[in-house]
């Protein structure tokens, strides 16, 4: 038991050092883009987890994310801002041995970039020591700390902005993005 504390805490320390997290979504409903490239099930080539993209309505899907704690449910946004293609996550059920939905412990939005290719997804993380310099510089975007985690308040049509601003500069994100291949089924 103690062990699979230990994990489930440095699972979540990860993935709060690399995401940026929302109050509100993340873009309008005008920016919503299209699904279907993504629609499926991924597993990442390290084979520590499992995505599946179920369609929801245009512009969303449902994923079911199950790493070695289980599976956790999020409804996704997906962005076209610019040229630049995003993800927001949204806790949807809780399962609490479940690592990266730990991290959304308190209901937030999280952000990742995305890149689609036919049988290769790519998802970068956010480099928040980045962001949050960033987002210190611009006025329109409001954030708080919030246990550890940068929160930001500000409302979608000016995080949208900020996004269409500075969305495509490679120091927002992690070096290294992670790696899902398509499952054939």
């Amino acid at each position: 038991m103690r062990k699979r504390l230990f994990l489930l805490l440095v699972l979540l320390a990860v993935f709060s050092l690399n995401c940026m997290y929302s109050l509100h979504p993340f873009a309008t409903d005008d920016c919503l883009d299209q699904t279907d490239d993504i629609v499926g099930h991924w597993q990442a080539i390290d084979g520590e987890s499992d995505w599946m993209f179920k369609a929801d309505d245009p512009g969303t899907t449902t994923l079911i994310y199950t790493e070695e704690g289980g599976p956790a449910q999020f409804s996704v946004r997906h962005y076209l801002l610019g040229q630049t293609r995003w993800i927001d996550l949204y806790p949807s059920k809780l399962n609490l041995p479940n690592g990266v939905q730990n991290g959304c412990f308190l209901p937030l939005h999280m952000l990742m970039r995305l890149e689609a290719k036919p049988d290769t997804l790519l998802i970068w993380a956010v480099d928040i020591e980045a962001v949050t310099g960033m987002i210190t510089e611009d006025a329109d975007v409001q954030f708080e700390s919030v246990a550890d985690r940068t929160v930001l308040t500000s409302n979608s049509e000016a995080i949208e902005g900020f996004l269409l601003r500075r969305g495509a500069e490679e120091a927002m994100f992690d070096d290294e993005p992670m790696v899902l291949a398509r499952v054939k089924e």
